[in-house]
Formats: structure tokens, C-alpha cells, sequence
């Protein structure tokens, strides 16, 4: 089963133990990522943000300095090993408004309407059915609040700016595939979704 084998490959010893030795090179190759994601949320104190796919804490931490001791930030990967790391950064920058949770972005254990920002920097290329994961994204969202996530998909000139994109989430078509490198998602909630949503179009902007 594919959710099986992707938690046996993200949370498996080995695993785990090469992303502790590498944390620091990995951090930085994945900087620009980290950084755009940052620049769209527009963070403000006292702000509450979901982080999925938190993995050794990139960028839940940068996030939980920015949003402060009035803000909360909730870090979710589905299984222990690599947030355990993530955990002892927390302390180690002493955050103490960041929590720690195991959770499948497809059935979040969280209310309605409970977040302002939500944040995946890569883990939304994993999800096996991505658009149960989005209608759960919105879902916890406070009206207003915006997704933002970085895919992954390698684009062409890595050193040029990367493109927005802005999703709809109106119609019944399956959703598209995900944007390039580095670029910020948009998801922009206006109304509770319908219980078929899915992404109807992708729109890039410069």
C-alpha cells in the first residue's frame, strides 16, 4: 500500500539517521524553498499556523520565531523519527510556542477553522490522494487564511525568481500537477469547500 510504504521510507532508521547527519547541508540546499514560503505567509505575532510534513522542523522553527510567544505553531509529520530532531532544535532555540503532532494531511485532527497560515514545504508531492489532503488544508483554515507550499518540481532556470501560483477550488477536475521549485501556493478560502472539491486551475503570475 502506498501510504504504508511512504511512512516506512520517511520514518524508517535509516532514514532518520541520515537526515540527522546531513540536517545542516540539507537546510541549506533547501534554504531557498524555506525562504519563499516565509516571504508569502506575511507572519505577523499572534498568529496560529499548521506546518505538515514538518520533517526536522523546515520551516516550522523559522516560523515559530517569527510568530512569537503571543502566536502557535503546530508541526505535524506522520511519524515520530525525523520530528524528534526537529523537537531538540525547538529547545536547543529555546521556542517554546511550537508543539508536535503525528498526523495524515488526508484526516487532519484538527476543528474547522482553526489556523491562519498553512505551511508544507515539500511533503505535498507525497500525499497519495491530493485532493482530500487540499479540501482537509482548507478545512482548518480560518476563512482568509492561505496554504502555502512548495512542491518541488525542479524548474529550468534555478536561479531565476520563482513564479506564485493561485488555486481554485471550484470545480470537479482532478487536480493538477504541482508547481516548480521554490514556488509559493496559494490557496485562497472564501467559503466552507464542498465535500468534492478539487482544484480547478493553476494560475502563475511573476
Amino acid at each position: 500500500m502506498l501510504r504504508t510504504r511512504l511512512k516506512e521510507e520517511w520514518t524508517g532508521e535509516r532514514t532518520v539517521a541520515a537526515w540527522r547527519k546531513w540536517h545542516a547541508q540539507i537546510a541549506a540546499f533547501t534554504r531557498g524553498a524555506t525562504e519563499a514560503i516565509l516571504e508569502a505567509a506575511q507572519l505577523r505575532p499572534g498568529m496560529r499556523v499548521l506546518d505538515l510534513a514538518c520533517g526536522v522542523g523546515d520551516p516550522a522553527l523559522s516560523i515559530a520565531a517569527q510568530v512569537g510567544l503571543s502566536g502557535r505553531v503546530t508541526a505535524t509529520d506522520f511519524g515520530p523519527g525525523m520530528m524528534s530532531l526537529a523537537e531538540e532544535l525547538a529547545r536547543k532555540k529555546g521556542l517554546a510556542n511550537i508543539d508536535f503532532r503525528e498526523a495524515n494531511a488526508e484526516s487532519l485532527p484538527f476543528a474547522d477553522a482553526s489556523f491562519d497560515i498553512l505551511t508544507c514545504r515539500f511533503g505535498i508531492m507525497f500525499f497519495p490522494d491530493l485532493g482530500k489532503a487540499l479540501r482537509e488544508c482548507l478545512r482548518v483554515l480560518k476563512p482568509g487564511g492561505r496554504p502555502l507550499s512548495s512542491p518541488g518540481e525542479k524548474r529550468s532556470n534555478p536561479s531565476s525568481p520563482p513564479p506564485r501560483a493561485s488555486f481554485s477550488t471550484r470545480s470537479r477536475s482532478a487536480a493538477p500537477a504541482g508547481p516548480r521549485w521554490s514556488q509559493p501556493v496559494y490557496v485562497r478560502r472564501t467559503r466552507p469547500p464542498p465535500p468534492r472539491a478539487r482544484v480547478r486551475r493553476i494560475r502563475q503570475r511573476p
